[in-house]
């Protein structure tokens, strides 16, 4: 994610419908775009101007830049995945941003958060994700599946253990026959 590169995009299609709050922590106003609403609460996900991705809360916004701060990203993971993309096509649309924004969008970052949760819930959505979207087998998932995999029967289910497995050995046959 290029915070320059969104920066850019951006400026070249204002004006845009922005929103004033504030940012936990640092009490300072910003503007943002609201994108998508993952709760279907008006509790959305969304652009400031300086490129960062947000996360609406009922009071604050919280910056998605740390790992820790990635966990409103998950509810992204009870959608299908094309289902989702499509919908955050959609979204960029209607906010006035091409659709290839979504190459910008947080998704790796979710379905890691998914995955680290070592929730049976979370993990299993996070994997139908991966299997159900092959450009989402990469790489740098690698470490968190086999995380998973070896995780203990009181952190997950077996069924999850395995599923993780098995994804894990397609991604790196794969990285393997390239």
């Amino acid at each position: 994610m290029d915070k320059v590169e969104i920066t850019n995009v951006i400026k070249k299609h204002e004006p845009l419908p922005w929103k004033v709050s504030t940012i936990r922590g640092e009490n300072q106003l910003v503007c943002w775009l609201p994108i998508i609403d993952l709760s279907g609460k008006d509790h959305y996900l969304g652009l400031i101007k300086e490129g960062f991705w947000v996360a609406d809360t009922c009071d604050q916004l919280i910056k998605l830049e740390k790992k820790s701060s990635f966990v409103p990203l998950l509810p992204m993971l009870e959608f299908q995945c094309k289902e989702f993309l499509t919908e955050l096509k959609n979204s960029f649309k209607s906010c006035g941003l091409p659709i290839t924004m979504v190459s910008y969008f947080p998704l790796l970052e979710g379905i890691i958060c998914g995955l680290e949760t070592m929730s049976n819930y979370w993990a299993e959505l996070a994997l139908k994700w991966i299997e159900s979207c092959e450009e989402l087998r990469m790489v740098q998932l690698i470490p968190f599946l086999k995380k998973l995999s070896l995780a203990n029967n009181n952190q997950v289910s077996q069924q999850v253990r395995h599923k993780s497995q098995r994804i894990l050995k397609k991604i790196q046959s794969a990285t393997i026959d390239r």
